[in-house]
């Protein structure tokens, strides 16, 4: 009987990781039984003659294993194996991974959905964080863009003058009898070329 065969089948074998043409491709460095292979993610396994496909969902007959998640410590990863009755286990993702269509947890692309306004957005594993551009300020979970209030962050602008804060940037509104600096970043006195006598 088959599921006897998959049962007992305990040699140690290579598995790969997928289908490339209908022929096994990605194989994986560490030997694994058949049904550790088949129970994670594996396409197909050898144990060094005729490649044997694994069913596309296992649904290995094991007898004394009543938890897969204990007896195999490899599956869900990214997330939270789930002992489950009759399919064997189900994964439950971590924050910032989603399950594929095989079940498996798969990082999701948080920058799809834009969340760094004012900055620009790069995805990591699980996460996401914001680069921010100059007159924006990255928050303690890189997550985000706020504006830099250049009036309180830098010592020294618009003398003779007020700051007034802008969104990523600042201007400065000169006391009377005085004028905008060229770099916009003080207020100086007039440059008179008119001599009283």
């Amino acid at each position: 009987m088959q599921t006897s065969k998959h049962r007992d089948d305990t040699r140690g074998g290579y598995c790969y990781g997928s289908l490339l043409n209908g022929r096994c491709a990605s194989q994986n460095s560490q030997l694994m039984t058949k049904i550790q292979c088949c129970c994670d993610s594996g396409r197909c396994w050898s144990d060094g003659s005729m490649p044997e496909m694994c069913p596309i969902r296992p649904n290995i007959q094991t007898q004394n294993i009543t938890n897969m998640c204990q007896a195999f410590r490899n599956l869900c990863l990214n997330g939270r194996c789930i002992p489950m009755l009759g399919i064997g286990y189900r994964c439950e993702c971590n924050m910032g991974f989603k399950l594929d269509t095989r079940g498996e947890c798969i990082d999701e692309d948080e920058c799809d959905r834009n969340p760094c306004a004012h900055g620009e957005c790069m995805n990591t594993p699980g996460s996401y964080i914001c680069q921010c551009p100059p007159g924006f300020q990255t928050t303690a979970t890189r997550t985000e863009c706020r504006d830099l209030d250049e009036c309180v962050a830098n010592g020294r602008i618009c003398n003779n003058g007020r700051c007034v804060n802008t969104e990523g940037s600042f201007h400065c509104v000169c006391n009377a009898g005085f004028e905008i600096s060229a770099d916009g970043k003080n207020c100086q006195g007039p440059l008179s070329s008119d001599i009283y006598i």
